[in-house]
């Protein structure tokens, strides 16, 4: 589980805290030389002015590149500053650390450990130095997966010395306990009665729907033929899965062939084809369904795994509950919305850190800022260390403005 930070305080789940970071003005931040009779570092180690000890007489600087040779950038005044001796950043008095034996002057976004390391007014927050401002929360955008569970007679085979249908049922008990705080399941039963009718859906999707979902499967019990086209077709269009502010799935499981006709596949593709799209996660169960049909299924909606079969087989209680969350990581959000900001927010003012590491704003491998939705999305490795668990702490800063390259 991701924990959530903003400063000093910590959300376990799904919460998001954004830490409005300004340039800061104020007491001990003042802009500019004091003139001709020097000005001192924020650590004390020397001065500025053409009067100081070791200063170059207030040349002005950006960066330390701007500086002679034993000189650093002062970013309180934008001046050059001799730098001092040092054993640790506590030696360097406030604004400066120590590296290298030397006291330089920390700037804005710099590395830090402790609120005492950055410059005057300034606050040490996810690791860097930053102004605090205004606080802002954003929500990961849940999204959407509806449960096509087979409850067809042979569902009531046994796999050892259970049915494939509490073996389901428990599977299904440990997806949503898994994942129910952050995807909005809903569920389909199929088919409805016990012949060839399309399921038809119990539990619309929606958040906190595991008691619904647990309570509904708890009245029904195997029974009819494999419906399995025309339970597909039977969701199509379905608000449920029609939210166009998410993403949205199906999960089907099946432990059996198409047995009233339909084309599993072309429903499935169909599904695909809405707008918004709707993806299709298909799971084998036993050794009786056809791996060909299947396999097509996957390919159509959009989700085929690599090698052979393209979708996921489960033959027992283990691998069924592998699969379910295989899938349930696959489908987690990488998409945080920013709520009631009050401002335009730009994103070369938006830094990302993953456990102090910040991730770079690529649309490709880091995250991309939609302004039309108010979401930072992740793309490519920096979602999948999200899904993956790798990150232990998630933080978003509107930081004073430093380039994004």
């Amino acid at each position: 589980m991701v924990a959530i930070r903003f400063h000093t305080l910590a959300w376990l789940g799904v919460a998001l805290a954004l830490a409005g970071l300004q340039a800061c003005t104020g007491p001990g931040a003042e802009a500019g030389a004091e003139g001709s009779g020097g000005s001192s570092s924020p650590g004390g180690g020397g001065a500025a002015g053409s009067g100081g000890s070791g200063g170059t007489g207030g040349v002005a600087c950006t960066s330390a590149r701007d500086c002679p040779d034993g000189e650093v950038c002062d970013p309180a005044s934008r001046s050059c500053v001799a730098s001092a001796s040092c054993r640790s950043s506590a030696d360097c008095g406030t604004g400066a650390l120590c590296e290298q034996g030397e006291c330089r002057p920390n700037e804005t976004g710099g590395l830090c450990a402790a609120d005492e390391e950055c410059p005057r007014g300034e606050r040490c927050i996810a690791g860097h130095c930053g102004c605090m401002g205004d606080r802002y929360e954003a929500e990961p955008v849940e999204p959407n997966v509806l449960i096509l569970l087979d409850k067809s007679g042979s569902m009531d085979d046994r796999v050892g010395s259970e049915t494939k249908w509490s073996i389901a049922i428990r599977a299904l008990e440990r997806l949503l306990a898994d994942y129910g705080d952050r995807i909005r399941f809903g569920l389909v039963l199929y088919p409805d009665g016990r012949g060839c009718d399309p399921g038809r859906i119990l539990v619309d999707v929606g958040a906190d729907n595991a008691s619904a979902i647990l309570a509904a499967l708890d009245d029904h019990s195997p029974n009819g033929s494999t419906p399995i086209g025309a339970s597909v077709e039977a969701v199509i269009g379905h608000p449920s899965i029609q939210d166009p502010s998410r993403n949205n799935f199906v999960l089907l499981l099946t432990d059996g062939e198409e047995r009233c006709g339909g084309n599993g596949a072309a429903a499935v593709a169909a599904l695909r084809a809405l707008d918004p799209e709707v993806k299709t996660f298909v799971v084998g169960f036993g050794d009786e369904v056809s791996a060909e049909d299947l396999n097509a299924m996957a390919e159509a909606g959009g989700t085929a795994l690599p090698g052979s079969p393209k979708y996921f087989q489960a033959d027992d209680e283990a691998s069924l509950v592998a699969a379910f969350s295989t899938i349930g990581g696959m489908v987690l959000t990488c998409s945080y919305e920013i709520q009631d900001t009050g401002l335009a927010l730009e994103p070369q003012d938006i830094h990302v850190f993953f456990d102090g590491v910040e991730v770079p704003h690529d649309p490709n491998s880091g995250w991309e800022y939609d302004r039309g939705s108010s979401r930072i999305v992740f793309r490519g490795p920096a979602c999948d260390a999200l899904r993956g668990g790798q990150v232990q702490d998630l933080v978003i800063v509107h930081a004073c403005p430093v380039p994004i390259d």
